[in-house]
C-alpha cells in the first residue's frame, strides 16, 4: 500500500510531455531531418537524446542534468539538440532509433556526418554530462 502511494505522488508530481524540456533553456528540435540539415549547415554536432514519457532517468536528466546553465549553454553553443520521443509507437522515432541502434533509454548521441561522437546509455549528471560533452569536437 505504502509503495503504490509513493508511486501515485511520483505520477503527480512527473511532468506533462508538454513541459518536459521547460526547465531548461535548450531549444530542443523535434524534427529529425531538419535538425540533420541544421546541424550540417552549422557545421556542429547533432545532440540527439532519446526519451520517453515511462522513462523516470530521462526525466530526471532533463530536469537536472540539461537544466544545468553549463550543460544547456554547452549545448546551445556547440550542438543541435534533437529531442526523440519513444512513448508512442511513433514510426518516425522508432526509424531514428533504429537507424542508430538505442536499445536503451535514456540514450544519449552526438553524430557529426556519419560519425557517432558520443553515445551515453544511461543516467548522466550534470557533471558528467558537461564533461562528455566538451570531449565532443
Amino acid at each position: 500500500m505504502r509503495l503504490a502511494v509513493v508511486f501515485a505522488l511520483l505520477a503527480l508530481a512527473a511532468p506533462s510531455r508538454a513541459d518536459v524540456s521547460a526547465p531548461n533553456k535548450i531549444r530542443w528540435r523535434s524534427d529529425a531531418k531538419a535538425a540533420a540539415d541544421e546541424a550540417g549547415k552549422l557545421k556542429r554536432p547533432l545532440l540527439v537524446f532519446f526519451s520517453a514519457e515511462w522513462c523516470m532517468p530521462c526525466k530526471e536528466m532533463m530536469l537536472r542534468s540539461f537544466a544545468d546553465p553549463g550543460v544547456a549553454d554547452l549545448v546551445g553553443k556547440r550542438f543541435v539538440p534533437l529531442l526523440v520521443d519513444m512513448t508512442n509507437d511513433d514510426d518516425a522515432a522508432h526509424a531514428v532509433g533504429q537507424r542508430y541502434h538505442v536499445s536503451a533509454m535514456p540514450t544519449l548521441l552526438a553524430i557529426q556526418g556519419s560519425t557517432e561522437k558520443l553515445r551515453i546509455d544511461h543516467f548522466a549528471d550534470a557533471a558528467e554530462l558537461r564533461a562528455a560533452l566538451e570531449r565532443v569536437r
